[in-house]
């Protein structure tokens, strides 16, 4: 565990906030960071995927994405 991956795994939680706010975003003609960034960077997001799961980060990204899928579910 790197501070890179510190901060690559809090960045991109982040982003993941324009999944739910995608309507907002093309509302006022925005467009997301990362449009396709699981088929545009494989390698990259298989890393995310196991820094999520990682002891160190689980207890608090977990329950943060759940609910950012929680919501994006929802009508």
């Amino acid at each position: 565990m790197t501070l890179a991956d510190i901060c690559f795994a809090a960045e991109l939680t982040l982003f993941a906030n324009e999944r739910v706010r995608s309507a907002h975003l093309a509302e006022r003609g925005l467009l997301p960071i990362f449009p396709d960034v699981d088929s545009e960077y494989p390698q990259a997001m298989a890393h995310y995927r196991r820094l999520c799961a990682h002891s160190a980060f689980a207890p608090d990204i977990g329950p943060y994405l759940s609910k950012l899928s929680a919501a994006e579910a929802s009508p």
